[in-house]
């Protein structure tokens, strides 16, 4: 029984790593801005406003101890673009 659970478990977080976490994007005038996080912030334009992503963030802090998840999320999908300064 602990095993069919476990292995729920791991395919419920791999699919929601999977799908939660793609890379929202915004188009402004031909140009892609896409979000960041701490291990990318090269990634920041000085032109666009960002906010947290809560989202992600969240599923990064529910998924904590599959190390993988809140690694990626926090690493590079932390902060989405908003709009234009």
């Amino acid at each position: 029984m602990k095993s069919k659970i476990a292995k729920l478990v791991a395919v419920g977080v791999l699919a929601s790593t999977l799908t939660a976490c793609n890379a929202p994007t915004m188009y402004v005038h031909g140009t892609v801005y896409q979000d960041y996080g701490m291990l990318d912030q090269d990634r920041q334009d000085p032109k666009i406003i960002y906010e947290p992503n809560w989202r992600n963030i969240v599923l990064g802090c529910i998924f904590f101890e599959t190390i993988f998840a809140p690694i990626y999320v926090f690493g590079f999908h932390c902060m989405k673009p908003v709009g234009v300064k």
